[in-house]
């Protein structure tokens, strides 16, 4: 609603509601900026060329900007940086550099002492020098940025600062190993801060604790990296199963980020289910939860396992493959190989389209109601040893059958990222490419999800 009002509004509007007087406005103005730039990076190119970061770095510069303006002002700047699945935007990080947004960050960061003022520069530095080594360089020259400040935000009293201060963390060592190696150099973190979150009633702060001790799992001093590995990544799976949509939604975005961190982790995701629950999340209502389902999927479709799994599921499902491709949006990431082995899989002709192709009757897509297909000859009663019996229609793969409790599934995701962990030791059996073969099998589930 928030970003159907922005865009309503207009980007030069928003803009020129920054460069007025009135503190209400420059407000809103950062709001809607933060709405339409959540996740969007042509969002976030479109404000770049309208100029929309300059009001942004003039009012973070200026002594009358009031505290609750300014920090709507630093959450702005962050969110120019990052897209889907914790994705940079270069032509914005770039930007801000250049207009000396970084310096001036510094400088308050240097002289504030609300740490909630403090939590959120430290996180937009993060997001600002995510995945971009030039401005990692410019951040290391700034005498006031150090990430002792984001272990000391840790100590926090105030547990909103606390998980900010995790977010926050967690995008500084994203993907970077140099990073984590200065963060365990300087003590590591104990998995005691992450505790009352993981254990917490609030379904959101167990689907960020959950994402952060996966991210901060080589920091993280007095618990086994697989161990962490598992425990997150089962938590947000079952975060998916939740009734409210922006769990879903929270947990679907993390997960999409975590797909393309460490080898492994996608492995334990496959094994927790988690290929059956984004494709049930596909057929919502919510265009919210579609998108962020789909994002998941894509970056999920990289690891062999999991493409093949959904593959299976789009072969046997009527309009699957175009719901995945349609929401996923321009952002988002998909492998070559998996739409590429779907198309092939197309022209040889699927197996829920089979009919259609050779001049049959339609199928049955999602959505359409009161049309059944016809009877075929392996569907007619057979007679065999005097008995008649009622064959079983063929499918490209046997159906997935889940008996795997809670416990078995953690289990079996932490042997999933042990085993990926122990081949990324030995460098030749990495290059080898060895893997066992495992069998695909599809969910009851999605087939009434589709029905």
């Amino acid at each position: 609603q928030q970003r159907m009002i922005a865009e309503r509004i207009g980007i030069p509007q928003l803009i020129d509601m920054l460069l007025l007087k009135s503190e209400k406005l420059q407000y809103v103005g950062c709001l809607a900026i933060i709405a339409l730039s959540r996740s969007s990076i042509e969002y976030q190119n479109r404000i770049c060329r309208e100029n929309g970061i300059q009001p942004l770095v003039r009012l973070l510069r200026s002594p009358k900007t009031s505290e609750t303006v300014l920090l709507t002002v630093i959450k702005a700047l962050g969110t120019l940086c990052i897209g889907v699945a914790h994705s940079s935007n270069k032509v914005t990080q770039g930007k801000i550099a250049e207009e000396q947004a970084i310096s001036t960050l510094c400088k308050i960061l240097g002289s504030t002492a609300n740490e909630i003022l403090q939590v959120e520069i430290v996180l937009a530095l993060a997001c600002i020098s995510l995945n971009n080594k030039d401005i990692q360089e410019v951040l290391k020259e700034e005498e006031t940025f150090s990430p002792s400040i984001l272990l000391r935000l840790f100590n926090s009293s105030n547990q909103d600062v606390q998980l900010r201060a995790g977010t926050a963390l967690s995008t500084y060592v994203f993907n970077n190993t140099s990073n984590q190696y200065k963060i365990r150099q300087l003590g590591g973190i104990p998995l005691a801060i992450f505790e009352p979150f993981l254990l917490s009633e609030s379904e959101a702060y167990q689907a960020h604790a959950s994402f952060h001790v996966v991210v901060l799992a080589r920091v993280i001093v007095d618990q086994d990296q697989v161990m962490l590995t598992a425990r997150g990544v089962t938590q947000l799976v079952e975060l998916l199963q939740s009734e409210d949509d922006n769990t879903v939604v929270l947990a679907a975005s993390l997960m999409g980020s975590l797909a393309h961190t460490r080898a492994g982790i996608p492995d334990a995701m496959v094994t927790c289910g988690a290929v059956e629950l984004l494709t049930e999340h596909l057929s919502s209502h919510n265009d919210q939860v579609r998108f962020y389902s789909a994002v998941a999927l894509g970056y999920l479709t990289f690891n062999r396992t999991a493409a093949r799994e959904l593959l299976v599921l789009c072969r046997n499902t009527p309009g699957l493959y175009n719901v995945l491709v349609e929401n996923m949006g321009d952002d988002a990431r998909i492998s070559a190989e998996f739409t590429d082995t779907f198309r092939m899989a197309k022209m040889v002709g699927l197996p829920s389209q089979s009919l259609e192709i050779n001049g049959g009757p339609p199928v049955q897509y999602p959505g359409s109601r009161g049309f059944a297909r016809p009877y075929t000859a392996m569907s007619l009663p057979v007679s065999m040893h005097g008995r008649e019996r009622q064959a079983p229609r063929t499918v490209s793969a046997p159906a997935i059958i889940n008996h795997r409790d809670r416990r078995r599934r953690e289990k079996s995701a932490m042997i999933s990222v042990s085993k990926s962990m122990a081949t990324l030791t030995n460098k030749d059996e990495e290059d080898s490419g060895r893997r066992p073969k495992k069998q695909s099998r599809a969910s009851s589930r999605i087939k009434k999800a589709w029905t």
